[in-house]
């Protein structure tokens, strides 16, 4: 559900700039800075230019449109939308000469200046409120889950079962801020990302497939034994690691959660029954 929602987001997003004049750049820093660097009047030039392709490319919609002449819509717009995908990758690499081959990101901050620009100031403050606590919520509990999960089934089974509460407790503080620790890496590494909404969800879709297909089995599949289970996520699992290292390019990231939720089920399922007729 959460990565339905936000490509559901971006969807709704896109399809309003479609609509409204999106900004040359949406990275309002990288503009500020080419506004008042050594280049703002090709700047300045290169945003008039982008407007006035914007201005004639929604005309010629409008007329579209009213003519009935739906078939010529995508050609039209595919033309004007090249001519400003162009003057936009102009100002990019004007940025990008201009300090030093860093490159102004774009992806990341789509969504940031249609909340700024176009939501009310309650909305907002709203809205801020909304991602920090489900951030924070969801967070604490993932750290908690982790280190319950760590004393649970690694430390007390492979380790001391006889462990005393108190050190118990001492352990999971432990665990806690390590796990802590490298969640503080993890999003240390994720910043130097150009697209960070692109990156969570090819992570996510390398292990959503596989989570899904257990708990499927597990509601739907009550006949399916747990070995046969485990040997399906593993295997599963290894199997969506395989496909995205050996054709990246050739399937898209979201097919790797049909693929992990598939496998997991067929395979158990076919586990299961073998296991039955011996």
């Amino acid at each position: 559900p959460l990565q339905f929602f936000i490509l559901l987001t971006g969807v709704l997003v896109f399809l309003f700039f479609q609509f409204n004049e999106p900004p040359v750049l949406f990275n309002q820093n990288a503009i500020h800075q080419l506004r008042n660097g050594t280049l703002q009047d090709r700047t300045a030039e290169i945003e008039k230019e982008y407007s006035e392709i914007w201005n004639r490319r929604q005309l010629k919609y409008q007329e579209s449109i009213a003519s009935n002449e739906i078939n010529v819509i995508n050609e039209t717009t595919k033309s004007y939308d090249d001519e400003l995908e162009k003057r936009r990758n102009e100002l990019l690499t004007i940025y990008k000469e201009s300090h030093n081959g860093k490159e102004a990101k774009e992806s990341d901050y789509v969504f940031l200046y249609y909340i700024l620009n176009y939501l009310p100031h309650g909305i907002i403050g709203l809205l801020l409120c909304v991602i920090i606590s489900a951030a924070m919520s969801s967070t604490s509990g993932e750290i908690n889950a982790l280190a319950a999960t760590s004393i649970i089934d690694f430390y007390k089974r492979l380790g001391n079962p006889d462990i005393q509460a108190h050190r118990q407790l001492l352990m999971s503080k432990l665990l806690t801020f390590l796990w802590g620790i490298l969640a503080i890496l993890f999003a240390l590494f994720a910043q130097m990302v150009e697209n960070l909404i692109e990156a969570v969800n090819i992570l996510g879709s390398l292990f959503y497939g596989t989570i899904l297909g257990v708990f499927l089995l597990a509601f739907f599949f009550k006949r399916v034994t747990a070995r046969s289970v485990f040997i399906a996520a593993i295997t599963s699992q290894l199997s969506v690691f395989v496909l995205y290292l050996l054709f990246k390019n050739e399937i898209a990231y979201l097919w790797h959660n049909v693929i992990g939720c598939a496998g997991v089920i067929i395979l158990a399922v076919l586990l299961s029954l073998t296991k039955k007729r011996k």
